[in-house]
């Protein structure tokens, strides 16, 4: 072979070698990286039932909340936990339960909120989990655009996405997940980013 037909011989090879190497050494870094970085991988269906073996045992309401917040931020393994509970006396929430929150926090453990605070509006209206992400969209875009106009003809004022996003910051949420007694609004379960 010339020098030029060995080096285009050369160059074949060496990209044929690249090519079948490429899928095992690309498998063998991801495991290597996942084993190392994301040590755990979770069940969630074995946290759930381990949970629920939990659960079952529990007579007290305070104690219930109690394991639920720490189950979560021990379990699936969020930074910090809370549960605003509704008290029926004076229908404000209280903000109990929490686990993970530094001393110099902005809300501290009995700080309470009113029904019209608008997160609380927000979920006991809407009747579902709100993330962070998705709330700081609506801020900057004015909300999602399925606004209904009342029967006298005027736009309703949709909900101040910007307090919402105030409210989740001050309680570190990443998650709220409302919890409902029929259509009433009873308790807020806070979640932080995942660690």
């Amino acid at each position: 072979l010339s020098g030029r037909g060995a080096r285009i011989l050369s160059l074949m090879l060496s990209v044929s070698l690249i090519i079948l190497a490429y899928d095992p050494l690309r498998k063998f870094l991801i495991n290597t990286t996942d084993r190392f970085l994301f040590q755990k991988k979770y069940d969630y269906r074995k946290l759930l039932r381990d949970a629920s073996a939990g659960i079952s045992q529990i007579k007290s309401l305070h104690e219930l909340l109690s394991l639920v917040v720490h189950f979560v931020t021990m379990r699936v393994r969020v930074r910090n936990a809370a549960i605003l509970v509704h008290d029926e006396k004076t229908n404000y929430f209280r903000f109990a339960y929490s686990r993970g929150y530094p001393k110099d926090a902005k809300v501290r453990a009995g700080d309470m909120f009113d029904e019209d605070d608008p997160l609380i509006y927000y979920l006991a209206r809407e009747h579902a989990p709100l993330d962070i992400e998705r709330v700081k969209e609506y801020a900057e875009t004015g909300g999602p655009k399925k606004l209904q106009k009342p029967e006298g003809g005027k736009q309703k004022a949709g909900p101040d996405f910007k307090a919402i996003q105030k409210r989740m910051e001050e309680f570190s949420a990443a998650c709220c997940v409302p919890s409902f007694l029929g259509d009433n609004l009873r308790n807020v379960l806070i979640l932080g980013e995942k660690k």
